[in-house]
């Protein structure tokens, strides 16, 4: 086989990593209405309406301080958010254009976005651990962000590893070693980001966004 012709299987072989670290947090909402499809097609069984006792009227302190914290989660959802969408439009370009020129087999141009978005990755790496999270009253969900802001931090340092690892074998795309140590750390990578994305919408959707979604999944049962 000639060399292009083995360097463009390679590649191929190694693109499907590079697309999964390449895709939108705002992108899980798709698979999320998948999900609740199959779980409305699954789930048939009506469900059978529960008596609840009536309600006491908590007192009106109580219920302002839950208002404020409501107001606050609100608040740090959509920061969060911004901060997330800050960092993908601060890498994902590049990366997107380093993917395009892998499909083409264009090792020189592919090298210098891979290049540029190892720097752009790494910074983001570096800020995303002075990021402070988590401090609404609300218990549950200060622990998710804090846990949130852990898993930013280590999806971009696997991203920032897994382009390491492919710069060393745009280097030498003649050594089996780097081309597999380069496929394997994009799989770990591209497997760790699907879950962080997940884990980042859960935590930031908002009731505006549930509401969108709800109707997103009435209207794809019509």
């Amino acid at each position: 086989m000639e060399k292009g012709k083995k360097t463009g299987l390679i590649i191929g072989l190694i693109v499907f990593g590079v697309l999964a670290l390449g895709s939108l947090v705002s992108g899980v909402v798709g698979s999320m209405i998948d999900d609740y499809k199959t779980t409305e097609t699954v789930s048939t069984k009506p469900k059978e309406k529960k008596t609840e006792p009536p309600k006491q009227e908590a007192p009106a302190q109580k219920v302002n301080q839950e208002e404020v914290t409501k107001k606050k989660v609100e608040e740090e959802k959509k920061k969060i958010k911004a901060k997330l969408l800050e960092y993908e439009n601060a890498h994902l370009s590049t990366w997107t254009a380093m993917s395009a020129n892998m499909q083409k087999s264009d090792i020189y141009s592919s090298y210098e976005y891979a290049d540029k978005a190892l720097v752009q990755v790494t910074n983001i790496w570096q800020d995303s651990s002075k990021l402070n999270w988590g401090n609404t009253g609300d218990v549950e969900f200060d622990k998710q962000c804090k846990e949130l802001k852990e898993e930013i931090n280590m999806a971009y340092f696997l991203k920032r590893e897994s382009l390491k690892k492919l710069l060393a074998w745009f280097d030498d795309t003649d050594s089996p070693k780097k081309m597999n140590d380069a496929k394997k750390s994009l799989e770990e990578a591209g497997e760790y980001w699907q879950g962080f994305q997940l884990k980042a919408f859960a935590v930031t959707a908002t009731e505006e966004d549930m509401k969108k979604l709800t109707d997103e999944v009435n209207k794809q049962k019509k």
